[in-house]
């Protein structure tokens, strides 16, 4: 299958909210080779910035094998640096390759950005999170 990237819905996009210390990071369009290293400097940042926790919320339409890489990546950073971390994939296109190549037993994965803040919340208890999405 051919992508032209010249459509603006295929340009991955990055949305950082704060969400009482968790930071949510709502990823648009495509993740592919072509853009995997920008998606991957985007959630770098972000985890530079030790939050508490982290939710990676998946909105893509397309997410390519090289994507994956950056979210085991990004996973293992973050567990490494004590940050907590889930993904949220409510849409089929991002949750369907998480699901057949086995990363939801590598990362917590949700239906939704805010089921994976509140899984955060509830996993690090003595923490002065926040309990409102």
């Amino acid at each position: 299958m051919t992508r032209d990237h010249a459509d603006d819905s295929a340009v991955p996009g990055f949305e950082i909210t704060d969400h009482d210390g968790v930071l949510v990071v709502r990823v648009t369009g495509d993740i592919d080779m072509t853009n995997a290293d920008e998606a991957r400097e985007a959630l770098e940042t972000t985890l530079d910035t030790r939050p508490a926790g982290l939710v990676v919320d998946l909105a893509v339409q397309f997410i390519a094998s090289s994507g994956l890489a950056v979210l085991v990546e990004i996973s293992q950073r973050a567990e490494q640096d004590g940050i907590g971390f889930a993904v949220a994939a409510a849409d089929r296109a991002a949750r369907r390759p998480l699901v057949l190549t086995s990363m939801d037993q590598i990362f917590d994965l949700y239906e939704s950005a805010p089921d994976a803040v509140e899984a955060l919340r509830q996993a690090q208890p003595d923490t002065a999170l926040g309990s409102s999405y």
